[in-house]
């Protein structure tokens, strides 16, 4: 995640949703695993652009040998901190 106030300057990278394993361990017999991390505010016109508040999409999958996944929404509210 990334922010700014005037869409030219941007603050440092920040990991919001961690994998539990990194993604090139991941197979049929390793750890549950979170993918495709997404944030979306209703109020916006596309995922592009997020508001403090909204919802975090991702799939989460059970590495049991088969291809199942299972979609997830939470809510979300950012806090600036400096």
């Amino acid at each position: 995640m990334c922010t700014s106030t005037d869409l030219v300057n941007w603050t440092a990278g920040k990991v919001i949703l961690p994998a539990p394993v990194p993604d090139a361990t991941v197979t049929a017999s390793t750890a549950p695993y979170n993918w495709y991390p997404t944030l979306i505010s209703p109020d916006q016109p596309s995922e592009t652009i997020t508001d403090k508040a909204g919802y975090l999409y991702y799939a989460k999958g059970a590495n049991n040998g088969t291809s199942y996944h299972t979609m997830y929404r939470r809510t979300f509210e950012l806090s600036l901190t400096k």
